[in-house]
């Protein structure tokens, strides 16, 4: 069973400049997460936001 994060933005990284084809290099994804110690021990003085849009 995978376990996959409620994924809210992706973004690709397309390099133009290194040839006549553009090629996918690299991808984000963001998204909240599932529990609050997620981002905690992470980002340890950041404190999580309440709103949920």
């Amino acid at each position: 069973m995978k376990i996959r994060p409620a994924v809210r933005f992706v973004y690709g990284l397309i390099d133009t400049a290194a040839s006549q084809e553009n090629s996918l290099v690299g991808v984000l994804t963001l998204g909240i997460p599932t529990q609050v110690a997620v981002l905690t021990s992470v980002f340890g003085r950041l404190t999580p936001s309440t709103n949920r849009a």
